[in-house]
């Protein structure tokens, strides 16, 4: 989850959407997959418990609240909270809205999350756990030009070769090696671990 967005006309509403506020993800702990909801907080009368290292042993203080497969899919169903009402005419809030309930179908009676950026994401590079067995599933919000997760950066983005890939990360300043030192390594560190498990 990146906060760029990309160039073109869905930038546009994308931006529209930045309000003051956090960013949302679905999360499911099993798959170890999520989906960017940028400002969209389907469920926008969840109280959210204070950032917690429980819930995802590792990546720190993750601020995440559990929800179920029906309820998510009910949500979907109403879209009665301010964001649907506000955005549902949109292109980019249908799209996005449709793969959700993708993403519901694929994961409905799994352990799934709502997650905001007020703390941790479990899929942020770092030298602590396996945050590269994550996958973001691509929707309106996702920044391609800051994707960095291993999985993406391979099935995705069709990435082969770590000149690829170092190509791909160093046009974003994320990993620019004088801001961020090391943290390309954490990348290519990753990518060796899932080209070998696929292999």
């Amino acid at each position: 989850m990146h906060a760029a967005k990309r160039a073109g006309s869905s930038a546009v509403i994308s931006d529209r959407w930045q309000q003051m506020g956090y960013n949302y993800c679905i999360a499911c702990k099993r798959c170890q997959r999520f989906l960017d909801l940028g400002r969209w907080r389907v469920f926008h009368d969840l109280q959210f418990p204070e950032s917690s290292k429980e819930l995802f042993p590792g990546p720190g203080n993750v601020a995440a609240a559990p929800v179920d497969g029906p309820r998510l899919r009910e949500r979907l169903r109403i879209m009665d909270d301010p964001f649907s009402v506000n955005h549902k005419g949109e292109a980019d809030f249908q799209k996005l809205a449709a793969i959700l309930a993708e993403f519901c179908d694929k994961h409905d009676s799994h352990e799934l999350y709502l997650i905001n950026d007020s703390g941790d994401f479990p899929w942020s590079a770092c030298d602590r756990y396996a945050w590269y067995e994550w996958a973001e599933v691509f929707g309106p919000n996702t920044d391609m030009g800051g994707v960095d997760l291993p999985k993406n950066l391979i099935h995705d983005l069709h990435l082969r070769s770590w000149d690829e890939i170092e190509k791909h990360l160093l046009r974003s300043h994320r990993y620019d090696p004088a801001t961020f030192p090391g943290d390309i390594d954490l990348v290519k560190h990753g990518f060796e671990v899932v080209r070998k498990s696929i292999e």
